[in-house]
């Protein structure tokens, strides 16, 4: 049967492997590689479909395709019209290959192979002749098998057999081959593991020097991390004082260049009168005149002119009289003027303390009782201030706008300590800053009393156009009053709105603040008359623009007289 088994010209032949004598194997194994192989490429190539070409009897060539079916028992041939025609392999009684079918051009010539069965013939023609061998040798191996084991069904059972017995074979020579294998490999790996032991004691060990040197390390690590946090914030602070000290540096070196040129002018304008008083020889009496209609900067100037110069003006400042008219003109420098008015004039700043600053005659829980109430962006400055008044009169309380008054202060003043001079010789009459700043309100209520009253006496449109939308006063003019408008006019206007409005208070006291109101409620009338109450709130949060603010005041201002029938009047409505 094995002699039978052919194809391309060769008879499958078997093989005899011996095993390996360390795995005890004996008996021989036949293998039937070589027939297997070549019986199984004879089937995969029939099984490939083939374009070949068809002969039929009258010479003419149809296209077809032709292959072997999955049972090994049919050849199937397909047109181009997917009819397919079967031919059993058991109807075949011959199979031949045959001369050349001539065509016009060499290299189209066909190759053909006849295919007879018991009813009809097939010719069918391959364009390569190699292709023709193969294709014939591998359909003739397969039709010598089918007859000599009698049946497709024989052919596949022969395979299957040959293939359990290599598998069994292989299978029991791997077996063994592998416990040989394995018994090297324990062998080896036992030895490994014997190593391993070794190496794991000594990383064991290693590993316990590192973690003791790792955990040395981490508290080293975290000792030198909060190290380098500490000078990290410290060399913050120190960056953020010496940007503080750099800005207050060239602040004060702004501030001396300033004076420095204002003592310049000032020097000017000395020399310049005394180049005039020794050329036109001016008498004194002359100066004593025209003195009194002088503004304060012009009397600062005569003042360093001579002594004699500087007594007369003394005596001026000294006069309150005088510094209604001289208000007028203006009282720049305001940082002198109002402090020469408040020693030379008020004279209530004695037996205050020395400095603002000096927290031994205070006592500590007073004192962060007041900077507690404060706002966190006031200044250390402003604070001091507000701490120093809270000594002076220990009955205030609003330390908000105290706050804010003494702020602008310092702003006018640059320097504390006279700055809490100045506040200090207005806390009694007649500027009652300390009765403003009480527990109770009364002084401010007395003020709203007051301006009500003369609001509708002197300007009736607006007291009518606030009664009508429903508006009480005190909406309006009770923070002008709290904060001497200092709240007011750092919102809306400039400066020197406020600080006219100051010189005007300094000088006239309680009746300068009434006067004032009026005057602001005056210059907003002819806007907010005719409107709504929300607009009309609205109107005094903007800005009230005036050109000469002094003398708007002045045109209003209010009898001294009047007022204190006025404050009569409220005593005994508060008293009803």
């Amino acid at each position: 049967m094995d002699q039978t088994l052919r194809g391309d010209d060769s008879i499958h032949s078997s093989s005899i492997t011996q095993t390996q004598t360390d795995l005890s194997i004996d008996e021989h194994i036949y293998t039937h590689n070589e027939g297997l192989t070549s019986l199984q490429n004879a089937i995969s190539y029939l099984k490939e479909h083939r374009n070949v070409t068809y002969i039929t009897t009258q010479d003419k060539k149809l296209p077809i395709s032709v292959y072997l079916t999955e049972n090994l028992d049919t050849l199937h041939l397909t047109n181009g019209k997917n009819h397919t025609k079967p031919l059993p392999i058991r109807e075949i009684i011959e199979l031949s290959p045959c001369d050349i079918f001539q065509v016009v051009r060499e290299q189209d010539n066909l190759y053909l192979i006849r295919i007879k069965t018991r009813k009809k013939r097939y010719n069918l023609a391959f364009s390569h002749v190699s292709v023709r061998q193969k294709w014939y040798n591998s359909l003739d191996t397969l039709l010598k098998l089918s007859q000599e084991c009698l049946g497709n069904s024989a052919i596949k059972n022969y395979i299957e057999t040959i293939s359990r017995t290599q598998n069994t074979s292989q299978s029991i020579f791997v077996f063994k081959e592998k416990s040989r294998v394995e018994n090297m490999k324990i062998k080896k790996y036992q030895q490994i593991i014997k190593d391993y032991e070794k190496q794991a004691v000594a990383e064991v060990v290693n590993n316990m020097i590192i973690q003791v040197e790792k955990i040395h390390f981490a508290e080293k690590t975290l000792l030198t991390k909060s190290q380098c946090n500490e000078l990290r914030m410290e060399k913050e602070s120190l960056k953020k004082n010496q940007d503080g000290l750099k800005k207050t540096l060239r602040k004060k070196n702004n501030e001396a260049l300033l004076l420095a040129e204002s003592l310049e002018c000032v020097k000017e304008k000395v020399n310049i009168l005394i180049m005039k008083m020794k050329k036109s020889q001016i008498n004194l009496l002359a100066w004593n005149k025209i003195i009194e209609f002088l503004d304060f900067a012009d009397l600062q100037i005569l003042a360093s002119v001579s002594s004699r110069m500087r007594r007369s003006v003394l005596a001026l400042w000294a006069n309150k009289g005088h510094w209604g008219v001289i208000a007028v003109g203006g009282l720049e420098p305001r940082s002198f003027s109002w402090y020469v008015f408040s020693n030379q004039v008020v004279g209530n700043s004695q037996g205050l303390c020395k400095s603002p600053c000096d927290k031994q005659k205070l006592r500590m829980n007073e004192m962060l009782q007041v900077t507690a109430k404060l706002s966190a962006d006031t200044s250390l400055a402003v604070k001091s201030i507000v701490i120093s008044i809270c000594e002076k009169s220990q009955s205030i309380c609003c330390y908000q706008d105290i706050a804010k008054v003494s702020e602008f202060f310092y702003r006018i003043f640059k320097h504390e300590i006279r700055s809490v001079t100045v506040l200090c010789s207005l806390l009694g009459a007649p500027h009652y800053l300390a009765e403003i700043w009480k527990p109770g309100l009364l002084r401010i209520r007395m003020g709203i009393f007051q301006v009500q009253k003369i609001l509708k006496l002197k300007l009736p449109y607006l007291f009518k156009h606030f009664k009508a939308i429903n508006i009480s006063l005190d909406y309006i003019i009770a923070s002008w009053i709290s904060t001497v408008f200092v709240c007011f006019f750092r919102e809306n206007s400039s400066n020197s709105a406020l600080c006219k409005i100051w010189d005007y208070y300094i000088v006239n006291g309680w009746p300068g603040i009434i006067s004032t109101c009026l005057a602001l409620l005056y210059l907003s009338q002819d806007k907010v008359i005719g409107t709504s109450l929300e607009q009309t709130l609205r109107y005094y949060k903007k800005r009230i623009k005036c050109k000469d603010m002094y003398n708007v005041i002045k045109k209003h201002e209010v009898d001294n007289v009047y007022l204190n029938e006025l404050e009569k009047a409220f005593y005994v409505s508060i008293q009803d």
